[in-house]
């Protein structure tokens, strides 16, 4: 079944580091799904603006952008084993997940701007 191929091991050729193990649903996401930096990057356009005021304070903050990496760095894949009459078991494990956001937030303060994009 596709569970069976998606967590088959599979000897790949790495370039220059020579022939390496990895399960197929790590290079399909390479394949069809990152980007050359192997990240998934993600729409922001639409999210909101998060706006937090009090009576001397009004903030915004801003998602400029947002990326997730290590997704293709699975070791276990087993979405959907049987393991009763009517119970189905998941294992999924990755190596590393990482997830970049970068922030913009404007801040006024008794009517001073200030402006500072954050990393997190």
């Amino acid at each position: 079944a596709a569970d069976d191929f998606l967590s088959k091991m599979v000897t790949t050729n790495s370039g220059v580091t020579g022939t390496t193990q990895d399960i197929n649903i790590n290079l399909l996401l390479r394949e069809y799904v990152l980007d050359a930096d192997r990240k998934l990057s993600v729409d922001t356009s639409d999210l909101p603006m998060f706006t937090f005021s009090d009576s001397s304070l009004q903030t915004t903050i801003e998602i400029l952008s947002m990326s997730v990496k290590g997704l293709d760095t699975f070791k276990t894949f087993d979405p959907l084993k049987k393991i009763g009459k009517q119970t189905l078991q998941k294992q999924i494990g990755w190596d590393y997940l990482e997830l970049e956001v970068l922030l913009k937030t404007n801040s006024v303060i008794d009517n001073e701007i200030m402006s500072q994009p954050l990393r997190s």
